[in-house]
């Protein structure tokens, strides 16, 4: 994540709020990108797999976020079916993949998928070439102890994937939408 991006976009959603034109700027986009490790899940049909990580040093530019949302975009998601080559099945559409995200504090690690504030399930939709093309719901809002965690820096994360098909799940980021 670019912190330069999120400082200037969050000093701007505060000088926006400050300044009485809240209509203008209501929140602020900010990407939160996966790596491979965190983003890359070998599934099988019908069976969760989770992967877990902690964030530090989150940048919000030094402005109190007072609220908020997590948003998962379609685009943002890649499935790669198993079973290519001589097996290649043909799909009619409306498979599924199923993600769970859970924000907790960054001690919680171990635990987070457990104990953390629930964010889910977003229901993603995948289209007759196995390509997501819609999310469900795409927009859930942030908790005040996520908020928290937010404003603080520190956090950890566990990210959930269900598919109904084999294979495999890259989740290249998701946002958070962010206001005072």
């Amino acid at each position: 994540m670019n912190r330069y991006a999120v400082a200037l976009g969050l000093t701007l959603l505060a000088f926006s709020y400050f300044s009485g034109c809240t209509n203008l700027i209501p929140t602020q986009s900010v990407p939160f990108t996966l790596n491979q490790s965190q983003g890359t899940f070998d599934v099988t049909a019908g069976e969760p797999t989770a992967k877990s990580f902690g964030v530090t040093g989150f940048d919000n530019g030094g402005v109190t976020i007072g609220r908020g949302s997590m948003v998962i975009n379609p685009d943002a998601i890649t499935f790669t079916p198993a079973g290519t080559g001589k097996r290649v099945q043909n799909f009619q559409g409306g498979e599924t993949i199923v993600v769970t995200g859970w924000i907790g504090p960054v001690a919680d690690l171990e635990t987070v998928c457990e104990t953390g504030d629930e964010y889910g399930p977003y229901t993603v939709t995948l289209d007759e070439n196995m390509q997501p093309v819609a999310v469900s719901p795409n927009s859930i809002s942030l908790t005040q102890s996520t908020i928290d965690l937010l404003n603080g820096g520190e956090f950890s994360v566990c990210l959930e994937v269900v598919s109904t098909v084999t294979g495999q799940v890259r989740i290249e980021s998701f946002t958070f939408n962010l206001g005072l």
